[in-house]
């Protein structure tokens, strides 16, 4: 699965890669660090929740 999403009103982005197979999942960001992807995601989690 590929994600890209441009910040609103804003000149950052988030890109990345993430894997599924039968042992492992792999999440691979792309010109970023796994601790920025990880808050976005987070972050988005709790938008969708309410």
């Amino acid at each position: 699965m590929k994600l890209y999403a441009d910040e609103l009103g804003g000149n950052d982005f988030i890109s990345l890669n993430y894997y599924m197979t039968l042992k492992d999942e792999l999440l691979k960001p792309c010109e970023m660090s796994v601790q920025k992807v990880i808050h976005f995601l987070e972050k988005h989690k709790l938008k969708e929740k309410g």
